[in-house]
């Protein structure tokens, strides 16, 4: 996606102090806004068709058969869920709202933060779905381990190996910043430089002239320009 350049002009430039401050250019921003709002989307889907069996446990027989606490429980899964798509859905309405589909650094940082922030009611929704059918088929001990054993494994793929990989890899890219040359100054200039000419001065058309006895061509004097002779 090519960013686009609809918003005002105050927020246009502090979008690009923004980008040259970080060292990247306004169409990598463009793409990193389009993937983070495509993730954002794919979570979504998924999202949607865990509360949609979740709310269709709800109508099935043996929902009747569970405990007091267990149907609690379901409900606050299913609440837990609801969250969680509200939370992936709030960036896109906010670029297409707030930045009038502006690709900027604020709504790159939002989508990244929402994301995150989503995974946490994720997680503990589908534990407590996995509580209520350990719970159902072979009692409390194992349901209760079941759920919670399930969301530290997600909590931890999620926000724990972010946390050990991600100083990694900002420090191999800045490696890699520090070893890749200047193109600025590696790469020779397309052209001269031309000579601008001062503000308010008048172009005036030189003629050249011959002379037959030095076989050669001069520039005029001033004073040939406004039609007087030249000895």
């Amino acid at each position: 996606m090519i960013a686009r350049t609809r918003g005002l002009p105050s927020e246009r430039h502090s979008n690009v102090r923004a980008i040259s401050a970080q060292g990247g250019s306004e169409a990598d921003l463009g793409r990193k806004v389009k993937t983070a709002l495509d993730e954002t989307r794919l979570l979504i889907l998924g999202a949607q068709v865990l509360f949609g069996f979740q709310l269709n446990a709800v109508f099935q027989d043996a929902f009747a058969s569970l405990a007091q606490s267990t149907r609690l429980l379901a409900c606050a899964g299913q609440l837990l869920m609801v969250i969680a798509i509200a939370l992936l859905i709030a960036p896109s309405m906010q670029h297409q709202i707030v930045e009038r589909g502006s690709d900027t650094v604020r709504i790159h940082g939002v989508t990244s933060l929402f994301a995150g922030v989503a995974l946490l009611p994720f997680g503990l929704s589908l534990g407590i779905g996995l509580y209520i059918v350990l719970h159902h088929l072979y009692g409390p001990p194992a349901a209760l381990a079941g759920g919670t054993t399930f969301f530290v494994l997600a909590a931890f793929c999620w926000y724990g190996l972010g946390v050990i990989v991600n100083p990694h890899n900002r420090m191999q890219r800045m490696q890699r910043e520090q070893s890749r040359p200047c193109a600025s100054i590696c790469r020779p200039p397309s052209r001269w430089p031309r000579h601008q000419p001062q503000a308010g001065a008048k172009r005036v058309p030189v003629k050249l002239m011959h002379n037959p006895s030095t076989r050669s061509v001069r520039t005029p004097s001033p004073r040939s320009w406004s039609g007087e002779r030249v000895g």
